[in-house]
């Protein structure tokens, strides 16, 4: 999302306003509070064919009361559709349970390795006196089954619900799946997967709030009520103006850098603060010509970032420049430019690369 992705990382990470987006999401009620929210390392890792992979989250938080854990949250802004995010969701919420289990292996490897010496030192030494029944106290546990001492995890091991929201920024509906049910081809009605069968294959649903199709804002109860709105607005000029002029004449600063990235209006702030005086005509005039120059700059981005990672797709898999220059119809010098940028990175820095060749005025669009 280029600076829409910065602006975003700074804006989002506000507990107050992470919590206030899944409360409106999830009824807009205040279940969530702030007070109970903690950061939590964004960066998940599995392993492929003995090939190590990561996927980082855009925001991801605990929520803890009374110092024990309830849940994990995790936040993730999409400016583009992509038809593969119900399986890359999935997976993000696999690995996040994942990291979970490696942490409870981890503890009772910990402990057990603990136990272990204390009953080599009753073993080794008989004779403690008072030491011996507090030695024994500690290794009061649980007789292990084989599975529990080879896979590390008690049968009484539970694990923390994981909850994953989705904000869509784009400029059309969200018009990707929602649900594995939606990607999946079961075959024709008479010669696929029989309808009695379907319901024991594993579905998955993904919550996307599509901004596009939301309807009612006021169960968002802070400042980013005013960002989804001016979103919503930025296509009609005098939708646009009435609720800059009606809503925003008290907008901070950091609201107003948030709209400012998602829309391409730049000096939002100065605007929403104007002297009532001022020539509205000339003001939106003014604010006009930035949406058109933002819009422009927006669609290079999203086409930069689309050539980017097919590139890097393509890249991998051995595929020569001149043969991805001619699938993707783009000059070689553009490809090879590319290339040097990638090194490195994942998906997740496609934007960043994306702002470069933006800036560098490589991509242009038709």
């Amino acid at each position: 999302m280029g600076r829409k992705d910065r602006e975003s990382k700074s804006y989002f990470d506000n507990p107050t306003r992470f919590a206030d987006v899944f409360n409106g999401y999830f009824g807009g009620g205040s279940y969530l509070k702030a007070d109970q929210l903690e950061d939590v390392d964004t960066v998940m890792v599995g392993k492929q064919k003995q090939k190590v992979f990561e996927r980082i989250a855009d925001f991801s938080k605990k929520q803890l009361r009374d110092g024990s854990l309830l849940a994990v949250y995790m936040l993730e802004n999409q400016i583009s559709v992509d038809y593969s995010m119900v399986v890359r969701l999935m997976q993000e919420e696999s690995l996040a349970y994942d990291k979970q289990i490696k942490a409870i292996q981890s503890r009772h490897r910990i402990e057990w390795e603990q136990k272990r010496k204390l009953r080599q030192e009753l073993k080794s030494n008989p004779e403690k006196g008072d030491r011996v029944q507090e030695l024994k106290q500690e290794l009061e546990i649980q007789q292990l089954t084989a599975g529990e001492y080879l896979y590390k995890i008690r049968k009484e091991d539970r694990l923390k619900p994981v909850l994953i929201l989705m904000i869509y920024w784009g400029d059309e509906p969200w018009d990707g799946a929602t649900s594995l049910y939606d990607l999946l081809n079961f075959g024709q009605k008479n010669n696929g997967i029989p309808d009695q069968w379907k319901k024991y294959i594993t579905n998955y649903h993904i919550n996307v709030l599509d901004l596009n199709t939301w309807k009612d804002f006021s169960v968002f109860h802070t400042e980013i009520r005013t960002v989804f709105e001016l979103f919503t607005r930025r296509n009609d000029k005098k939708e646009f103006m009435n609720y800059l002029n009606r809503q925003c004449r008290n907008m901070d600063k950091e609201t107003a850098d948030m709209v400012e990235a998602l829309t391409g209006i730049k000096k939002l702030y100065d605007k929403a603060h104007s002297k009532k005086g001022e020539d509205s005509n000339h003001m939106w005039k003014a604010i006009e010509d930035l949406i058109e120059d933002g819009r422009e700059e927006g669609r290079q981005q999203g086409l930069a970032q689309t050539i980017t990672v097919a590139v890097m797709n393509m890249s991998e898999k051995g595929y020569s420049v001149q043969t991805i220059s001619e699938l993707l119809g783009k000059p070689e010098d553009l490809i090879l430019r590319i290339q040097e940028l990638i090194p490195g990175k994942t998906e997740k820095d496609c934007a960043e690369i994306a702002d470069i060749l933006t800036r560098e005025k490589r991509i242009s669009c038709p």
